[in-house]
Order: structure tokens, then C-alpha cells, then sequence
């Protein structure tokens, strides 16, 4: 009876490393599938999203740092050409100023005439009516 004990052991433990080792390749056979099916679903889904943002004519994320990139540079040149622009019409300004501060040799400022006929109207004394 211990022979046939020992024949059942064997046979039983046999058959469980093949199963186990069968069992083993299955999953790792699921798992490789469910790897790929997602994969391919995850592809089949982003050209499915941008066709139909095609469709609707949304800009990519690509192109629109592309164009924001462009902007920037526009601006750039933009600033860079008023630079010199700008410097120059200070200096104009500048000098305009100092030209108006200095009236003409001879000629009286507007507001220096005003006082003056104001001082003159102040000094004339006003004739008696006698008859």
C-alpha cells in the first residue's frame, strides 16, 4: 500500500507543476493581449478625437506654441524698431521744450504782456470831467 501512496503523490504533484505551469503561460498569454488591445484602443481613440477635431477646425496644442512663438518674436522686432524710434522723438521733444522755455530775443512771452497791460491800465490815472 506505501508503493501505491507513493505512485498517487507523484502522479498528483506531476499533474499540479504542469498545471501550474500551464496556468502560468496563460496569464502571462491574457496579460500580453490585454496590453495590446488597450494600446490599440488607445490609438484607435486619438485618431478618432483628432479627426473630429479636424472637423471642427481646433488648432493643435503644437501649432498654437507655434504661434504663440511667433508673436513673441513679432513683438520682439516690434519693440527693437520703436527703440530707436522712440529715442529720437524724446530728443525732439526735448529740444522743442527748450526752444518754447526761450522766447525770441525782444518779443514778450504771453503772459508777460498781459501783466504788463495790466500794470499800465493800473498806472493811468482817470481825467476829472470839469465843466
Amino acid at each position: 500500500m506505501s508503493e501505491a501512496l507513493k505512485n498517487y503523490v507523484t502522479l498528483v504533484s506531476g499533474l499540479t507543476r504542469g498545471s501550474m505551469e500551464r496556468f502560468t503561460k496563460l496569464a502571462e498569454e491574457v496579460l500580453q493581449a490585454s496590453r495590446a488591445n488597450r494600446e490599440l484602443v488607445e490609438n484607435l481613440f486619438v485618431s478618432e478625437v483628432e479627426k473630429a477635431a479636424g472637423r471642427l477646425g481646433f488648432a493643435r496644442a503644437e501649432e498654437v506654441q507655434a504661434l504663440r512663438d511667433e508673436i513673441a518674436d513679432l513683438r520682439a522686432s516690434i519693440v527693437a524698431l520703436k527703440a530707436p524710434a522712440a529715442a529720437t522723438a524724446a530728443k525732439r521733444a526735448a529740444a522743442s521744450t527748450k526752444n518754447a522755455a526761450k522766447p525770441p530775443a525782444g518779443k514778450k512771452t504771453p503772459a508777460k504782456a498781459a501783466a504788463a497791460k495790466k500794470a499800465a491800465a493800473r498806472k493811468t490815472p482817470a481825467k476829472k470831467v470839469t465843466e
